[in-house]
Order: C-alpha cells, then structure tokens, then sequence
C-alpha cells in the first residue's frame, strides 16, 4: 500500500480523543518550534504546521473595530469564547461524534439567571420577568499571552472602551441592536449619559459579571444546561488588554473628532488570550502563529488530543494560479478548487464540499451625487441611480450560467437569504423554504403563482433572467435619464467595476458580468454606448471606498448570523454596514401589519391580535429586532415582517444577488479534520479537532519522494 492510499483510507473515520495518526511530542501540551523572529522557518520534526495563503492581508484584528472577514484571519486564533460548541463524545469508546454536537463552558464556567436580584427602575426589571440579567463567572486561569491575568474588570473595560463615544467603534452597535442589547449601552454610546456604572455590564467580583438586558434572551435550556444560544448571542463580548490598548490609542487628527487605535493590527500592538500567538507579522507577505503557551486549555484535560497544530503560517499570494502551484509543492495545506482546475479535481479523494451561508450579490452604488461628481465630458453615470436601470442589470444576468462559468460549484442565488439561514434554529425552520420567503422571490422576479400547480413548482421556476422586460427597462430609464439633461444621444454610459486585487479571478468576474450586460443591451438605446471599466486599485478599502462613492459596482456579500435573519437585515439596511450606505433607510417608509402584537404595538403572541403601521425600515428593524425580537414575539409571528423586509431591500435593486455560495476545497495529503461530513454548528472541526499524517520534516521529504510535486487527481 502506497502512503496516499494508506492517508486515504482513514480519511472518514471518526475523530479519536487521543493521537492515533503520529505520535506528538506532547498531546495536549507546547512541542518546541524553532524561533521565527524573521518568517523564515525550516520544517522541524515533530512540529504540526499547517500552511495557508490569503488573497489580501488582514490589517485589522482588533474586536473593537474589525469590518469583515479578512481581518478575522488572525483574531479567530488568538482570542477565545466564554461557550463554545464541541463535538459530542462517545463516553463507551472515548471517541467524538462528529455528525452531534453539545454547548460547553469555555472561558466561562458558570452562568446563572440573576433577573430577581436587578427588579426595579433602575433597570428597568418588573417582578418575575427571566433571562433579563445573567451572571457570568470566569476560569480563574485566565491570562494574556505574557502571563498577566485576565478578571471580570478586564471585560468591564473592554466594554466600555466598545462603547466609548470619543471613538465611535465600528462593532459597538453589537451591543445595542439585535438580540443582545445591553441595558444603556445606546445612551452611553449616543452621550446621552457619560457613567458607564448605568450601562448594565459590571464586576461583582475578580471573576464574575453581570449583563443586564433591554430584552429578555434565554441563554440556558429548562434542564439548566447550556443553549446554543449562549454561544450564538452571548459569546462575543470583546476583551482587549488594558495596558496594550491605552499605550495604542491616537488622538483624533486635524479634521476629524474622533479617536483611533492601531491595537491588533501589528505584532508589537498585539496582545493573545486563544491558543495561538502572533509571532511574526509582514504585511502584505507573511504572518505566523504559535501556540500560547499561557493559554488556559494546555492544562485542561476537556482539550486532549485537540490543537495539534503547532505553527500556522499564513502567506499573502495574489493570484489563485500561484496558490494553486505552491499547493501542489506541499508549501499549502489547503485550496480551494477553482473553476480552471474542476474538471480534473472535483473529483478527487482529497475534495470537500462545503455549504455557506454567504449569498454572493453585485452592489450598486446609491449615491447619485457621487456619480454625477464623478462623471466626465460624454461619459453618463447617473442612469444607475435609476431603479428601472438596476433592475434592467439583475433581469439582465443568467445567473445560472454566471456560476457555471466563474464558480466551481456555486448555485445561483436570488434573495437576502439562502438554505444555511434558520429563523427558528431548534426547530430547524430553514428561512427560505417557509411559505413567506417562496412568495417574495416570485414576486421579486415576477413568477405568477397561478401559473403554477404549486407555490413550490412557482419558486422553483425563478431564474431571476428575463432578458426582454430587461431591454424594455433600459429603454425606459434612458428616455427619462434624456428627459432630465442627464444624458445625450451622443453620451455613452461609463460605469467602474472595482476590486481589491486584479487576478484572474476578479477578472473572470468582471468579464462575465460585462458580456451578459453588453449581450442584455444589444437592441436598446445603449448599444454600444455601455462600457464596464476594471479598475482593482482600491485594494484593502475597497468596501468602504465603494460605500463612499468612489466606484459604481462592487461584487460583496455578508456571511454571519444565519440563525438569525431578522438581525442580519442590518447588513442591507444600516449605512455603517450597507454598501448602500446613501439609502436613506430611516426615511424609506413601509407600511405592515404585524400578528402577535396588539394596538399598542406590544407583543401579545395571541393570534387575534394585529398592529397596523407606517414606519421607516430602520424602525421596523429596531421593533423586529427590539421589543418584538427574538424570545419575545413568536418566530412565526417575526417572520412575514422578516420577509416584506427582504422584499423592500431586493426592490431597490442596489443589492442583486446573484450566486449561493457552495465551495469546493482540496486538503493536502499532510493532514486531516476531524470529519469531512458537514456539522452545522462545527462545520468540520476545524484546526481544533485537525490531526496530522506527517510532520514538518516527514512531510518535507514525502514532498521529495513524490518527486517534487503531489498529484492530486
């Protein structure tokens, strides 16, 4: 038996407890690495590296104030939860259930319901009213990464430092909009009152604190256990290290009023309380990771045989093709599949498929007075500030033969929303297959229900391309864009497609998208006076260049919350989030009427009960997600308000979705998680549950035996 067929018929067995693939050095404890003062680093046996690449170097893993994805790269190895989720375990063979999975204290090793002990104005808690005010205690073990302790203060702090208004933090309104709002953080934040002792997050101790809510939030199951949502909604308090954080912070400079920080963007302003430690950082190159040797799980029997990975080493690589070489090189543990290379490795036994709940979508720009600005002599922008225009641009995409072209294995995606997002998650009530969300894609994409047998057979025939009402819609916006002065018959139309980096993937975007329009406009008034212009200077800003008004087109999503859409509608309709962001969404009014609640607009939960109103989307969103959230008005009464939300947002036509994100990956022979079958809660284990098949050097001169280059097929 050769050494890939002997890695690959362990590949779906269940994860161990203890090491049985190799033998480390310690199993639960630090292996030595050599010292990485410089990035430079010669494989070492018995040290477990696992070797990334990244499009884009992170530049922000602060909690305070990161913005997307790429800046959680770092943040997500060197900080740590109070509740996690686990893999289940087999007590009769000591082995992990990967397809279960149990909520288990992390930093955290107590939670208790303390609303009785907090009745009164003061917080604004009635007699027997639950779950209003928690009290969390802490490891006493806790410590930053060069051995200072972590207590209860240090979170008080942090908090605070979350809300201050001398700083405006990008990730404050975490704490004051959504399920989890803290009792007075808005005030505190808004200035409204200057003592954080009114905010309802407080010491009582050196290891425990209390959090005082606006409303209630059932954090622990009737048996007294832990639920799902204590690490859903209550897991994320932030935590930056006093010293570290004050010695970073930078008056504001001349023009602006607020404060920053350049806290977790180097390794000098870096501070770690997870596993891992940032050990070097170049950026726009390389950063590397090691284990902390002061994080508390070392010496935790529940994290045996977890954490193998010694070293994580993370280089900056632009193009998919060098990625994709230096992975056949054993230099990458990891890969996605792109569509150039499908044909040949869909297929392979080191290939993983694995469903998001990232909904791909083209962004296009809101501020019309950004693109009236930024148009030049016979060149017209502001037709995109047209509806009927936008929507001429989604009608106009075969969306099924986009993802057939640009994606590996992508679905075409026509809603807010896809299968990954649960508005009832201990149910497992998938929001777009509830009867509400069916209907707002057929009507968005004009499918006539009566045309169809069923609602099912209906939504199942929206492609979301109609190339017809497409050009009459062009024609339409030109004729009113001629009648405004906004355009000649001698102008062409000149709209900037903008991306963080020019590779060939951002460029098999762009191309696609620009034949489907130049063929969608064939026959119209625009015929051969619409160009599509790449421009990938924008680099790391390039979302909040797009939500400034600097370029026309974006292709964006978001991915986060999926068991909680009624929250994740903030993304589409808060200018701090939206790429939208000159929608004015407070003003944009929308009439509804909600069932459960009663004419006083309290919730009621009686089905004979209705409240009728006319209000701006953001004050829908903050009763949905306020006095109407979740564990107050039933989910079934949440949901048809849910939907006509996402309806209002698909009809403006500045977000049109466009691919459901299904990613292909390869796994190199190095390496294994923990299951390749798809757990909602644990995905696949991630490093925390990986094993290895080889060390450093072992690997190193497996990579030579192979002559060089691993064949993946």
């Amino acid at each position: 038996m050769t050494e890939k067929e002997c890695i690959m018929k362990n590949r779906h067995k269940k994860l161990a407890v203890g090491i049985s693939v190799v033998a480390l050095l310690s199993s639960i404890g630090i292996t030595g690495c050599k010292k990485n003062t410089n990035g430079n680093y010669q494989p070492t046996a018995g040290v477990y590296s696992y070797n990334t690449y990244t499009a884009v170097s992170p530049s922000n893993w602060n909690a305070l104030t990161y913005r997307d994805n790429n800046d959680r790269q770092i943040m997500t190895y060197i900080t740590g939860s109070l509740f996690e989720y686990d893999f289940a375990k087999d007590d009769d063979d000591d082995e992990w259930e990967t397809d279960e999975h149990i909520v288990s204290y992390a930093m955290a090793t107590d939670l208790k319901d303390v609303s009785g002990e907090y009745v009164g104005e003061d917080w604004g808690i009635k007699e027997n009213e639950k779950a209003k005010a928690w009290k969390i205690t802490l490891r006493q073990d806790l410590k930053w990464e060069d051995g200072t302790p972590i207590k209860a203060t240090d979170y008080v702090y942090s908090m605070r430092e979350q809300l201050n208004p001398d700083f405006k933090n990008f990730r404050a309104d975490s704490f004051y909009k959504g399920a989890l709002v803290i009792k007075g953080a808005k005030d505190y934040f808004d200035r409204k009152q200057t003592d954080f002792a009114k905010v309802g997050f407080f010491a009582l101790d050196d290891y425990s604190f209390v959090v005082i809510l606006e409303q209630p939030l059932q954090l622990l199951k009737a048996d007294g256990t832990l639920s799902y949502k204590a690490v859903y909604n209550f897991t994320a308090f932030p935590l930056v290290k006093r010293d570290l954080y004050e010695s970073c912070k930078q008056a504001p400079i001349t023009g602006s009023a607020l404060w920053t920080t350049n806290y977790n963007s180097s390794k000098a302003t870096t501070s770690s309380y997870g596993p891992y430690k940032l050990s070097y950082f170049q950026s726009g190159k390389l950063y590397v990771l090691e284990k902390n040797e002061n994080w508390y799980g070392w010496k935790d029997e529940r994290y045996k045989g977890q954490y193998r990975t010694d070293r994580i080493s993370c280089e900056t690589v632009a193009e998919y093709n060098t990625a994709w070489m230096k992975f056949q090189k054993g230099e990458l543990d990891g890969i996605g599949i792109d569509v150039s290379i499908a044909s040949d490795y869909k297929g392979s036994d080191q290939a993983y498929f694995t469903p998001d709940d990232f909904v791909g979508s083209i962004q296009l720009q809101s501020s019309k007075e950004s693109l009236k600005k930024r148009e030049t002599a016979g060149y017209d922008k502001e037709i995109l500030a047209q509806t009927e225009f936008r929507k001429a641009l989604s009608l106009g995409l075969d969306r099924t033969a986009y993802n057939v072209a640009c994606t590996t294995s992508s679905r075409a995606g026509f809603g807010l929303f896809n299968s990954m997002h649960y508005y009832d998650v201990e149910n497992g009530k998938v929001y777009r297959d509830s009867e509400q969300a069916k209907r707002v894609l057929c009507e968005i994409y004009g499918v006539n229900v009566e045309d169809y047998g069923s609602l099912d057979s209906a939504v199942n025939a929206v492609t979301g391309y109609d190339p017809t009402l497409a050009k009459s819609l062009v024609d339409s916006a030109y004729q009113k864009a001629k009648a405004a002065g906004e355009i000649s018959d001698n102008d062409k139309v000149r709209l900037t497609y903008g991306a963080a980096v020019d590779n060939e993937i951002t460029r098999r975007y762009f191309e696609n998208l620009n034949a489907q329009w130049q063929t969608m406009l064939k026959g119209t008034a625009l015929e051969g006076r619409f160009e599509l212009v790449f421009d990938a200077s924008f680099g790391g800003e390039w979302a909040n260049s797009f939500r400034a008004g600097a370029y026309d087109i974006c292709q964006a999503g978001w991915r986060g919350a999926a068991w909680d859409p009624g929250y994740f509608l903030l993304a589409y309709l808060d200018p701090a989030y939206a790429y939208s962001a000159s929608w004015d969404t407070k003003n944009h009014s929308l009439t509804f009427t909600v069932n459960g609640v009663n004419a006083q607009g309290t919730a009621t939960n009686n089905s004979t009960d209705s409240y009728q109103a006319t209000m701006g989307l953001m004050d829908w969103y903050d009763a949905l997600n306020g006095k109407w959230g979740t564990g107050t008005l039933d989910e079934n009464f949440r949901l048809p308000l849910i939907a006509r939300m996402e309806k209002e947002i698909l009809a403006q036509y500045y977000t049109v979705p466009i691919s459901n994100n299904y990613s292909a990956s390869l796994t190199s022979y190095k390496f294994d998680y923990a299951t390749y079958d798809y757990n909602r809660f644990m995905e696949y284990g991630g490093l925390r549950y990986a094993s290895y098949n080889y060390d450093d050097l072992e690997w190193k001169k497996f990579v030579q035996r192979q002559g060089g280059t691993l064949n993946y097929k």
